[in-house]
């Protein structure tokens, strides 16, 4: 009767959705072992290689035992180094510009095969920095940076895509001053910047990271910029050949009554005034 027709309309929907239940936790755990059977990580050092500089890369994996996969390290397409465990390699880069291509193939113990490919295309970024502050006419050394003396950073950056080099005006800057980005100063062509250096005994670290529009070029550099002391500095004032700025006085001077001469003082590396 009807019961019975109801009765049998229960169980095929158990039936089916029991059946379905298993199909769905069968191929999510699946995908869920391939995917984590077959994981690793390349740490690189340097990040970003200079050219012609050489790299290093060591292989690490929470989902399956490194050490007893089969490891192959490609350049180019070219077999470089295999073998058991062989997790880490050192590599060149080319010049600026040119690309490197580092495969590597990983068969792990269960005979999983997994790769990774990374490219690399070195480039290269130098800054200058320039105090605003006074030394003495004719002195040749470099202003240094008073105790929070004003100091303008520039990047120069050689980067090279197709044989044609970027405009530095094309890049991005990303601006670190002692570890914490510099908002403000990165961004989009903005390759100077402007800001108050360290105060009196203290060094301020200076890091610029430099990329292509495409972010597939980086380069990076740090500097460091160290406050300097004003020094008093006196030097004899002749009345025939004026300022004698190449030859600074000691800690004692003689005048003779033959000469007429003025001892003058510079202050150097003080903080220019507005």
């Amino acid at each position: 009767g009807k019961g019975s027709i109801k009765k049998m309309r229960k169980d095929v929907f158990k039936i089916l959705f029991a059946i379905l239940a298993v199909f769905a936790l069968g191929f999510s755990h699946i995908g869920y072992g391939q995917s984590i059977a077959t994981e690793f990580v390349a740490e690189i050092s340097p990040k970003n290689p200079a050219p012609n500089a050489k790299g290093y890369v060591k292989l690490v994996s929470y989902s399956f035992d490194i050490n007893r996969s089969e490891i192959y390290w490609l350049i180019g397409g070219i077999t470089k180094k295999s073998g058991l465990g062989e997790k880490s390699f050192n590599f060149n880069v080319g010049k600026a510009g040119t690309k490197t291509s580092l495969s590597i193939v990983v068969y792990t113990p269960d005979g999983a095969r997994t790769e990774k490919t990374i490219s690399f295309r070195p480039a290269e970024v130098d800054i200058l920095w320039e105090a605003e502050t006074y030394v003495p006419a004719q002195y040749k050394g470099k202003a240094l940076p008073s105790s929070g003396a004003r100091i303008k950073i520039t990047a120069f950056p050689n980067f090279i895509k197709n044989g044609v080099k970027i405009s530095s005006s094309k890049l991005i800057y990303d601006w670190e001053i002692n570890h914490k980005k510099n908002q403000s100063a990165s961004g989009y062509g903005k390759r100077s910047f402007s800001y108050a250096g360290p105060k009196v005994f203290n060094t301020d670290t200076i890091k610029a990271t430099v990329s292509d529009y495409s972010g597939s070029i980086v380069a990076e550099k740090i500097i460091k910029i160290k406050a300097a002391d004003p020094k008093i500095i006196f030097y004899e004032e002749s009345p025939l050949e004026g300022i004698l700025y190449n030859s600074a006085i000691g800690k004692e001077y003689s005048l003779f009554e033959s000469e007429i001469s003025i001892v003058r003082s510079e202050e150097h590396t003080s903080e220019l005034q507005s």
